[in-house]
């Protein structure tokens, strides 16, 4: 009889995250001396704001480091309530609000929460890869739809309709999105959620890239429609990645569910994180993060131009968060393995588009890193693929 044991099928059948495998290769070239300009990963290089490191040393010279509530430090929850009253004008009960442990968290829970086996979540193409494998693991299932004209990533209201089932539960949008950096329109999310409404489903606006939109001023579903689903972090405006803390907001009749879910999962957000955190939403830690994101917008106009000049191809321009999702079709047909053949060629570290669905020519840069190296970084790839040296490998 065989006795070996045997993996479940969820785990064998879900697609790696390539981009976090060219991250630890290019740690691996960084740790042996070589320079390699990373534009993999969204993690700005500013670091995080200094008030928010004096409030966690502060922390760590007390009592701190234990248990909190599975939903998080009540001060927290009310912080984060206050933030929202302050941005948006909008009132959020804290008894509303799950401290997660990370933006990820806090999407996991949402969709344990609302989907069951064979059921399914519509959403947008292309699209963060973790999303699917929530889903994956929840046994339900991620439908990404991708529009139907050129100009638009979005998918309209009458083609969502079209796709909603008698299983469908909801509707996933992420802006801005990664990784096109797209905002999606405020009338266009209104309509979107007024559809979900309408089918009794669910509308869940991942919300992780809030605070860094370069045209308009950001809006939150929550100003809408109070029985959304919001989902953000501390880890990308507040530049506290490594912090792993994030948070959901939840409609009143979800909130014992998701605690419940919460307390077997997670069990509690870190202590110190939260206490951390606690400085984001001071006046001097909110201008620190205002500033950045005025350096973001003119890195992402360095990058942008800069990579228009070198040949690639941009359809969608973006709009906020971190990334340029750019057609490299002049270069390559498999984006994978240009990447690997970037990194170890030119030592600059990419994200491939085959990670956010059917783009085998397409390549996500991020901007976390400064207008000089950005136009280095991608000087070196134009020089490479213009190279012979390019040319003898592909002999």
């Amino acid at each position: 009889m065989n006795r070996d044991p045997k993996l479940a099928s969820r785990a064998t059948t879900i697609e790696p995250f390539r981009t976090l495998s060219l991250l630890s290769r290019a740690k691996s070239l960084i740790a042996s001396g070589k320079d390699v300009i990373r534009l993999d990963v969204g993690e700005p290089d500013f670091g995080t704001p200094e008030p928010v490191l004096a409030a966690a040393r502060a922390a760590l010279s007390g009592q701190s480091g234990r248990y909190t509530e599975p939903a998080g430090k009540p001060e927290l929850r009310q912080a984060i309530s206050s933030f929202y009253k302050s941005r948006y004008g909008v009132s959020i009960d804290p008894s509303r609000i799950i401290v997660t442990t990370g933006s990820s968290a806090g999407l996991w829970l949402v969709i344990a929460a609302l989907l069951d086996q064979g059921q399914n979540m519509l959403s947008v193409f292309p699209g963060y890869p973790s999303h699917r494998v929530f889903a994956n693991v929840a046994n339900g299932t991620l439908i990404t739809l991708k529009s139907e004209t050129a100009d638009e990533i979005w998918p309209s209201v009458s083609q969502c309709g079209a796709a909603w089932t008698p299983e469908t539960r909801g509707i996933l949008i992420a802006s801005p999105s990664n990784p096109t950096s797209a905002v999606i329109p405020w009338e266009h999310a209104k309509a979107l959620m007024d559809l979900a409404a309408s089918r009794g489903g669910s509308y869940i606006s991942d919300e992780l890239y809030h605070g860094l939109h370069f045209e308009e001023a950001d809006h939150t579903a929550l100003e809408y429609r109070d029985d959304a689903f919001v989902i953000n972090s501390f880890s990308k405006y507040f530049s506290m990645t490594g912090w792993r803390l994030g948070w959901v907001i939840v409609p009143p009749a979800f909130v014992d569910a998701i605690d419940v879910l919460a307390q077997h999962l997670y069990l509690s957000p870190p202590e110190i994180s939260q206490q951390a955190a606690m400085a984001c939403f001071t006046p001097e830690t909110l201008s620190i993060c205002e500033s950045r994101r005025e350096i973001l917008k003119e890195r992402r106009d360095t990058l942008l131009s800069a990579l228009q000049e070198a040949g690639f191809l941009v359809p969608h321009p973006p709009q906020g968060g971190f990334y340029v999702f750019a057609d490299a079709s002049r270069f390559t047909m498999d984006s994978y393995a240009f990447c690997q053949e970037l990194l170890e060629e030119t030592h600059v570290s990419v994200a491939p588009g085959i990670d956010f669905g059917d783009f085998p020519t397409y390549l996500r840069f991020s901007f976390c890193t400064d207008t000089q190296r950005l136009r280095e970084a991608v000087g070196r790839i134009n020089t490479y693929v213009k190279s012979d040296r390019r040319a003898s490998n592909h002999s």
